[in-house]
């Protein structure tokens, strides 16, 4: 057999073993108000508040930081709640919320009791770190993406006189300067 066709040969058999070895979350950690995920790129943790909060931190590495939130003051309540797992996707879910996380790439998306998507992140995952040197600290570089749902407006971003009201399909660069405000919230 020729050198070329046995290596195509190979390769092609070599591939469900490659696609089989896909990296998926590697510990899921339950807690009474939620669980933790170690995934490929980091690790993940949904905090069930209520039946209708449930919050989401995402972070770079395999230990999530220990650090006081100054939005977010109040502590989860006693919420019911179940966790469902298949070998893509965790399920965690509450009489009013259900959260997908897809386990390889960490993409999370809420739906709601009707079955209609809240809020989905980029179903190859939504979430970015880039390490960066900012002056003399080396910090990272975060990015979010979600799929916006058809007609969804977006709102916020603070005060600027000359844009739009809905922001969507648009590139804004928060920078505080004369009569523009920079807040980075999004309604």
């Amino acid at each position: 057999m020729r050198p070329r066709l046995r290596l195509l040969l190979l390769s092609i058999a070599l591939i469900p073993l490659a696609q089989a070895a896909q990296p998926n979350a590697s510990s899921i950690h339950r807690d009474t108000d939620g669980i933790r995920l170690v995934l490929p790129d980091g690790s993940l943790e949904l905090r069930v508040f209520s039946p209708r909060v449930i919050e989401v931190i995402h972070a770079p590495r395999a230990a999530l930081p220990k650090t006081k939130s100054f939005s977010v003051i109040a502590k989860p309540g006693r919420t019911p709640w179940n966790l469902a797992e298949t070998g893509d996707e965790l399920t965690l879910s509450t009489s009013d919320l259900t959260v997908h996380v897809n386990r390889t790439s960490g993409a999370v998306s809420f739906v709601d009791r009707s079955g209609e998507t809240v809020l989905a992140e980029e179903p190859s995952g939504g979430s970015l770190f880039t390490p960066a040197h900012v002056g003399t600290i080396d910090t990272l570089h975060s990015r979010q993406t979600f799929v916006l749902q058809p007609g969804e407006a977006l709102y916020g971003l603070g005060q600027h006189p000359d844009s739009p009201m809905n922001y969507r399909g648009t590139k804004v660069h928060l920078q505080q300067e004369n009569r523009d405000v920079a807040v980075p919230v999004l309604m």
